[in-house]
C-alpha cells in the first residue's frame, strides 16, 4: 500500500521523518501516533544497579489530514473500558 489518503485513520502504518508511527487515534484536530519500532534502554538506579526495558518512544500528534507516505495498514487493539460514575 503505497499511497497518500486525504484523511488518515486508526491502524494506518506511516513514515514521517524516518520512522514508522501507527495511527492509533484520530479526531478532528490531531492523530495520535505511536512509533513502531522498540528501543532497548538502560536505566541506571539510585542503588547502583541497571535494568534494561524496551520502550516504543513518545507518540506524536500530527494533523488528520497530513500527507505523510502510508505504508500499510495493521490491527489496532481497542480499549475496553468501564465507565465508573462518581
Amino acid at each position: 500500500m503505497n499511497e497518500t489518503l486525504s484523511r488518515l485513520q486508526p491502524g494506518h502504518v506511516l513514515a514521517f521523518d524516518g520512522v514508522e508511527y501507527v495511527v492509533a487515534m484520530v479526531n478532528d484536530s490531531r492523530a495520535l501516533c505511536h512509533p513502531v519500532a522498540k528501543v532497548k534502554r538502560t536505566i541506571n538506579t539510585a542503588g547502583g544497579k541497571s535494568i534494561q526495558i524496551e520502550s516504543t518512544g513518545a507518540p506524536i500528534s500530527i494533523s488528520p489530514n497530513s500527507l505523510c507516505p502510508i505504508l500499510r495498514t495493521q490491527e489496532v487493539p481497542t480499549l475496553k473500558h468501564k465507565r465508573i460514575l462518581i
